[in-house]
């Protein structure tokens, strides 16, 4: 027996993941990088898809708005490149 946690997500998000982590995670396996497959939590994928719809409507009215996903992949590239 179960009990769902009230800031659950259509049940994806059963390890109370926060929700930044999981767009985090959806955008790593997004940018294609190394086992970030592995690393993705179920509901993951549905979050980085909402984000990115709002996102969409918002880069319309500010087109000068750098991109989240591009923004986070290139920091963690970035970071990686730095400890490497």
């Amino acid at each position: 027996m179960s009990r769902e946690h009230p800031d659950d997500i259509m049940g994806k998000n059963q390890q109370r993941i926060p929700h930044s982590a999981l767009y985090t995670s959806a955008t790593w396996k997004w940018g294609r990088l190394p086992f970030a497959e592995i690393v993705t939590p179920t509901g993951a994928e549905s979050i980085f898809r909402i984000v990115n719809g709002f996102l969409f409507f918002y880069r319309l009215l500010n087109p000068q708005k750098i991109s989240l996903k591009h923004n986070l992949l290139h920091r963690h590239t970035a970071i990686d490149a730095l400890i490497r």
